[in-house]
Order: structure tokens, then sequence, then C-alpha cells
């Protein structure tokens, strides 16, 4: 994802203390629903996760609950993560075999147990922001590669080679903070 789960939602907290400071800075005035915008280039893709959330949300209720969302990783059979009384497994074993629960956690904002459409499309807004990032980070290692080819000075070259290694430990590591995303990834490529 876009970046640690700490980050991501020490992000969403400063932004949560934001809009409660306009609100109550503004509770005397008519408040109008604030229309979140897709970043530049991606509404497409952000028209993809919008009809995920929609085939995802089973019951129609704005909501993924945890069994829309067992049955959505896991398929139609699927039931949700109960943690069993005294269980052992550790916190890394469970985002493994239930990427479900470790997904509806990391998305439900105010802990009432599911995810809204609200948090969903904020979540996806920052993951594909993210991707964004991804995308951009590629396209500066290629332009460095290609610069490389040239003739250039042995200092300028010795320059460019350490800015290419730095580029790609970057990507490497927003790559890496993203993978556990491979189930929704695999789920938007069947979504028109």
């Amino acid at each position: 994802m876009c970046c640690s789960t700490k980050q991501f939602r020490a992000a969403l907290l400063r932004a949560s203390f934001a809009s409660l400071a306009l609100t109550v800075a503004g509770a005397d005035k008519p408040s109008t629903p604030k229309v979140r915008r897709d970043l530049a280039g991606t509404t497409a893709l952000m028209g993809r996760f919008r009809s995920l959330f929609a085939n995802w949300d089973l019951n129609k209720d704005g909501y993924l609950d945890k069994g829309e969302l067992a049955k959505a990783f896991h398929g139609a059979d699927a039931k949700p993560y109960e943690p069993a009384t005294g269980s052992a497994l550790s916190a890394k074993r469970v985002a493994r075999k239930y990427p479900d629960h470790e997904f509806l956690i990391e998305l439900d904002q105010d802990g009432d147990g599911k995810i809204s459409r609200t948090e969903f499309m904020d979540w996806a807004r920052s993951y594909v922001g993210e991707l964004k990032k991804v995308n951009e980070g590629q396209d500066r290692i290629g332009h460095k590669e290609k610069q490389l080819k040239g003739d250039m000075p042995a200092a300028e070259k010795k320059k460019l080679t350490e800015e290419l290694k730095q580029e790609r430990k970057a990507l490497a590591d927003l790559r890496k903070q993203m993978k556990h995303l491979q189930t929704i990834e695999k789920h938007l490529q069947h979504v028109k």
C-alpha cells in the first residue's frame, strides 16, 4: 500500500482531525457534502474500484461486513474470520490466512466492524495514488538507465548510478508495502 499501516492510519487520523476542526468551526453554517475527486489520470481505475465495492456489497447496504469480505477474498462458501478464545495465532499468520480480516482492520476507521463505501473509496484513492508513484518511479528508473548508456564523465556516471540505486530501493520498498494487496488486484482484473 501507500505506506505502512501506521503511516496510513496516521494520515487518515490527521485528515479526520482536520475535518472535525472544519466541522466545529463551521457548525453554525449549513454543510454541503464534500465531493472527493479522483487523482488526475486515475478515473478509469477508480471506476473499477467503485464497481468492485458494488460487487462485494452483496446486500447493497453500502457497507462491506465480515461475511461479504470473506466471500470476496475466499469464494462464495467462505466464512469470516472469528478469533478463537485463547487463540495463539500470530498476527502475521492471521493476516496471511485471513487477508479479508486484515483488510477490514486496516480500512475500518470508525471501528464499527464494517467498511463503508467512503472508507473503501478513501483507501482506494490512497492506493491508486501509490500505484501512480510506482509508475512514476519506474519511469524515472528507465530514464536514468537510458542516460547511463550514453557517454558522460566518470563522476557524473557515478552520481547517476547512485541515484539509480536509491530509486530502485525506494521502488522496491513501495512495492513491498503494497504486496499484501495482490488479492484485490486479482479481483480488479475481472472488473470492467
